[in-house]
């Protein structure tokens, strides 16, 4: 079972590679601690040139400083891992093919849902060593058939939950979290629902990350 469950990984994971140019990640964060990364992006670079070449330490918005141990992007002060809560829309739409036509039921691994799950198995498995990844989901499935398979939506299989519903967090950041993340998601398993509370799903990845916050890491949402 292990292995036919890691031969559809791959399989996934394959269709990504081939057509990733459709899926479109949205990335945005508030740090906890350490340098702003709210500034212009040519000014960081040229600070960073500055400190490459002098050594001074050119400060960098708060008053964080590149020589003196602030990281930047691998977390705060002493390089510690961030927080990545990776935020999934689940919402029916995602059976559909990235030029909007409902994927075939004799190839789901065409569907936005497929290559959204691959791309997020592939992304957690490399980088899960440099990145506390966790997973939430929006908007909640409250279980009880409400929420419909990929099999059933594309067959015209309505959900039923209700509307405007926050997210629900599956998996808590963490290092080497790409194997809790990969049992929490199966394309053909994991249910979809309707409507599209994004604000909700957002609110819900705020509370979960305010909850867990340290002054040591940076927390970052991946809006997918």
């Amino acid at each position: 079972m292990w292995n036919d469950r890691r031969g559809q990984r791959q399989g996934r994971r394959g269709r990504v590679a081939a057509g990733s140019w459709v899926l479109c990640i949205v990335a945005f964060g508030w740090p906890a601690c350490g340098p702003s990364d709210s500034g212009n992006n040519s000014e960081i670079d040229s600070a960073v040139a500055r400190d490459s070449a002098t050594g001074d330490g050119a400060p960098l918005g708060d008053g964080a400083r590149l020589g003196d141990g602030a990281g930047l992007g691998d977390g705060g002060i002493n390089c510690e891992p961030p927080d990545m809560l990776i935020v999934l829309d689940r919402t029916m739409s995602m059976h559909r093919m990235p030029n909007g036509d409902p994927a075939p039921q004799a190839n789901h691994k065409l569907s936005k849902w497929y290559l959204a799950i691959g791309a997020i198995e592939q992304v957690t498995e490399d980088f899960q060593e440099r990145l506390r990844f966790g997973l939430e989901l929006f908007p909640t499935d409250p279980q009880g058939g409400a929420c419909v398979t990929l099999t059933q939506r594309i067959d015209g299989t309505t959900a039923t939950n209700p509307r405007c519903e926050p997210g629900e967090m599956l998996v808590a950041p963490d290092v080497d979290s790409a194997a809790a993340i990969d049992s929490a998601l199966d394309p053909e398993v994991t249910r979809l629902c309707r409507s599209t509370p994004i604000g909700a799903g957002l609110q819900t990845a705020l509370d979960s990350l305010s909850a867990l916050q340290d002054p040591i890491r940076h927390q970052y949402v991946l809006l997918v």
